[in-house]
């Protein structure tokens, strides 16, 4: 058996390679919150780190849904498969919207006390962390039925056979 570099897929074909980088950030964002909760002498350690997550994972929903663009020029769009393409699209670029939004208000969340050189309470962490978890859960309840859109779009339709 040889073992090299695969060929490189064109932009449009790339599609089912980049959306796994913003699904797996995204996904592990809330768990360096908590944990930065639960051990609240490395907690802002945690929270950067989580920033930097999502960060990442909302410039790959950006990427993401450039190359769904492009993978949608090329996918059959009838019927019932092109419906839940449809669906597909809309979620995808309501996840980068949302995530944009999330990562926007948790950087503001972070950096307002910087800004102000004022340290908060492990009171006051709690009252904006778990309320952002809140509003993140329901970011990655958009996130998930985008995906799941996706995946039938491959599985129930073999979308990605066309490309």
């Amino acid at each position: 058996m040889e073992i090299g570099i695969p060929p490189l897929p064109s932009w449009a074909g790339a599609h089912p390679l980049i959306v796994h980088l913003p699904l797996g950030a995204l996904a592990v964002v809330p768990l360096l919150i908590i944990l930065g909760l639960i051990v609240p002498q490395c907690g802002r350690a945690f929270w950067w780190s989580a920033l930097a997550l999502m960060a990442v994972g909302t410039v790959g929903a950006w990427v993401a849904v450039e190359s769904g663009h492009a993978a949608w020029e090329v996918a059959l769009k009838s019927g019932e498969a092109g419906e839940v393409l449809e669906r597909h699209e809309e979620l995808a670029e309501l996840t980068r919207n949302a995530f944009t939004v999330l990562t926007g208000l948790y950087a503001a969340m972070l950096l307002g006390p910087v800004v102000a050189k004022k340290e908060l309470s492990w009171k006051a962490n709690w009252g904006m962390q778990v309320p952002f978890l809140v509003l993140y859960a329901a970011g990655l309840l958009i996130l998930a039925n985008t995906g799941h859109e996706g995946a039938r779009a491959v599985h129930e339709f073999s979308v990605l056979s066309i490309m």
